[in-house]
């Protein structure tokens, strides 16, 4: 399985970059807004601003302020599969330094990457 992580050093506290996820006026000035009832098990997706649905997963682990962990479903799946298939893993984890935040992303692919 391949993956890949990056990091970025943000002039925040961990709680007001989670809002960045979380709340909906904040996610809007980036372009859309995260879906979600934000527990374990709970579906999650991305809409854009036209209304459409662009990503779509499962919600598999949560602590709020410090990690988001959900899988990634494929766009299309074909006609004869019933079960959403997942192509990756994206685990954000939130790390407090000082008065930044380290804000880690990493996507394990479940698949080789073409």
């Amino acid at each position: 399985m391949s993956s890949i992580e990056r990091s970025i050093e943000v002039d925040a506290t961990p709680s007001a970059v989670w809002r960045v996820f979380t709340d909906p006026v904040v996610t809007r000035t980036i372009g859309g807004e995260y879906v979600s009832d934000w527990t374990v098990g709970g579906s999650f997706g991305w809409k854009g601003r036209d209304g459409t649905m662009r990503t779509s997963g499962t919600i598999l682990d949560i602590e709020p302020g410090v990690r988001l962990q959900h899988s990634l479903f494929a766009l299309h799946a074909p006609a004869n599969q019933h079960t959403p298939r997942v192509v990756s893993v994206i685990t954000y984890t939130l790390l407090a330094e000082g008065e930044c935040t380290i804000l880690v992303g990493r996507e394990d692919f479940t698949e080789p990457l073409d």
